[in-house]
């Protein structure tokens, strides 16, 4: 199999995950269809959506959506600065964001970083720096005090064309352009740590999705192709090392494969703060292009929506009542944000596009 055979079987088992990596890779580049919106996420309560809007460095909107009221807040952010998935602390007052900037930046500022906004001053603190890798996704830990995040390593531009290689679709499986990992920084000391790989966890994956951390402690993620480590083989058994599957990194240190991954890819896969439910986004083996959310419960899958279409994104609420997502149900081009009580089972479109695009006050010739 080559390599435009591989990526396609990458883009088909899981189209959102791959859809999210070329995003933040490139934020400067036009969209994909349906990636205007970014990923949300939802306060602990269950009660704001946090999301951005924009398609490049200066045209990049960080905003807040109230469920209850209906009503939409704009965030305050540097205009220089790209943001990506926003996610919200513990006590519900601050976010964490992955940031991007090349020009007219501050030293701290430049290249991959992560930061947090305080939601009520808009003040943006970076609590990472340097170039060492791509940074993206951050959530907190439920103790608050660090961020988790996809550590993902890329040959930078400069140094590709030094090797003499194709830019960007080379793939040499023995040593890829990119492979992902997963790290922590401290908010005390902004000391960052390598969860894997490291000496004891030698694993990579072309690249992973961080969902949520534990009370416990443990993070769960969404990874595609695992290279060495303990999942690569177990993936290897079941045929599905180019799925995007669900993992858990357990906070005594051990990196687990979902088991229930012999059934289901597991994309977006979330818990919630208890560790007791976890949601992901998958497809039925019939038709892989028909994405809805199903649930996870003491070892036993349920499908929770029933959609039918394309959806990406997903995160549950701390408090394990809610989920938020992105999907187009009318495979309209232009993706909204659904929620789904996990209560009742309701599943609604919960913010229009065209809601969005009002209040930023865009018109059609913006696009």
């Amino acid at each position: 199999m080559g390599p435009k055979s591989k990526f396609f079987l990458l883009l088909g088992s899981g189209i959102a995950f791959i859809v999210g990596v070329f995003v933040f890779m490139a934020p400067s580049s036009e969209p994909l269809p349906g990636s205007l919106i970014g990923p949300p996420s939802l306060s602990p309560d269950g009660r704001l959506i946090a999301f951005t809007y924009g398609k490049t460095v200066g045209d990049n909107s960080l905003l807040l959506y109230d469920i209850e009221s209906e009503q939409l807040r704009l965030i305050d952010k540097p205009s220089h600065l790209f943001v990506r998935r926003p996610s919200f602390s513990p006590d519900g007052q601050h976010l964490a964001v992955g940031t991007y900037c090349n020009e007219g930046c501050d030293h701290e500022e430049k290249y991959y970083q992560i930061a947090t906004i305080d939601l009520d001053d808009s003040e943006l603190t970076f609590v990472t720096s340097g170039r060492a890798y791509v940074r993206n996704g951050p959530i907190f830990s439920a103790d608050g005090g660090a961020i988790f995040f996809t550590a993902h390593e890329i040959f930078w531009r400069d140094e590709w064309i030094a090797l003499n290689r194709r830019w960007p679709n080379d793939w040499d499986e023995s040593h890829p352009a990119t492979s992902s990992g997963l790290s922590k920084v401290s908010l005390e000391t902004k000391e960052e740590t390598r969860l894997f790989p490291n000496s004891e966890h030698s694993v990579r994956f072309l690249g992973c999705t961080v969902g949520s951390a534990t009370d416990q402690g443990d993070v769960y993620f969404s990874a595609v192709h695992p290279m060495g480590g303990v999942p690569e083989p177990e993936v290897a058994e079941i045929g599905r090392k180019t799925d995007t599957l669900g993992y858990v990194f357990r906070h005594t240190g051990e990196l687990e494969l979902q088991a229930q991954n012999t059934d289901w890819p597991m994309s977006s896969i979330s818990s919630s703060a208890d560790g007791k439910t976890q949601i992901f986004v998958s497809s039925p083996a019939a038709d892989r292009y028909k994405y809805d959310l199903f649930r996870l419960v003491d070892g036993n899958v349920s499908q929770i929506s029933f959609l039918g279409t394309h959806m990406s994104y997903a995160k549950i609420s701390a408090n394990g009542q809610k989920v938020v997502f992105l999907a187009d149900a009318e495979r309209r081009r232009n993706w909204s944000i659904w929620t789904h009580n996990v209560d009742t089972g309701q599943t609604q479109l919960t913010l229009e596009y065209e809601k969005i695009r009002m209040f930023l006050g865009l018109s059609e010739e913006h696009d």
